[in-house]
């Protein structure tokens, strides 16, 4: 697993903060790409999807805490149409047009100047990772955001770590894509987005009973 934090909280007093933007993927994340426990096999428009039964649920509280979130995946409008129904989430949400925003010579620029910095040498324009930045870089803007993805590259944590130094909290996660999303990875996000104040916090549980004897 691979992430990425760090920055300053929100000054207090500045206004109410843009909900967090969470920018989740399908294959490595959602569709498990090797063996899995409680999961579901279904065939999406052919293609055989695993499914973790317990997703669904953590998918929807993450939600239900106040997160956007949208598609960030190659399946891109089919995620909505196609995945959604099955998965049973995200059949509203808007999806990353990924095509579209690699063609964005100014995004591109700006690619190329985070990675000679992060490593000296271009992106590696082979990787599904680089050829997505662009899509997040224009779906995030300067929100606070979280990035859902098994196919990052390290420059793309050092870019999450200058957004969150910069005063925009912003947390790469990156799934084994052989486990997906895990439940440590749910809590992470959730930790993340309370500490920066973009979410409420967590609700105070009953007392404890008294301890006999």
């Amino acid at each position: 697993m691979g992430t990425s934090t760090g920055g300053p909280r929100a000054e207090a007093g500045s206004g109410p903060p843009s909900p967090p933007l969470l920018l989740l993927d399908i294959d490595g994340v959602l569709n498990v790409l090797g063996p899995a426990g409680d999961a579901r096999q279904v065939r999406i428009q052919g293609y055989q999807v695993v499914l973790p039964r317990w997703h669904r649920q953590a998918v929807l509280d993450l939600e239900a805490h106040g997160f956007e979130i949208m598609w960030s995946t190659m399946w891109m409008e089919d995620a909505r149409t196609h995945f959604a129904p099955e998965a049973g989430f995200g059949a509203s949400w808007r999806h990353v047009d990924f095509d579209r925003h690699w063609r964005d010579p100014a995004l591109a620029r700006q690619i190329e100047r985070l990675t000679r910095g992060a490593t000296g040498s271009a992106a590696d324009h082979g990787s599904v990772g680089s050829y997505k930045h662009p899509g997040f870089m224009a779906a995030v803007g300067d929100r606070p955001a979280v990035v859902v993805d098994d196919d990052l590259q390290p420059w793309q944590h050092a870019w999450a770590l200058r957004r969150s130094d910069a005063g925009i909290p912003t947390l790469t996660v990156q799934p084994d894509p052989s486990v997906g999303l895990t439940r440590e990875h749910v809590d992470l996000i959730v930790d993340f987005a309370r500490s920066h104040r973009l979410i409420p916090p967590a609700r105070p549980g009953p007392p404890a009973p008294p301890v006999s004897g």
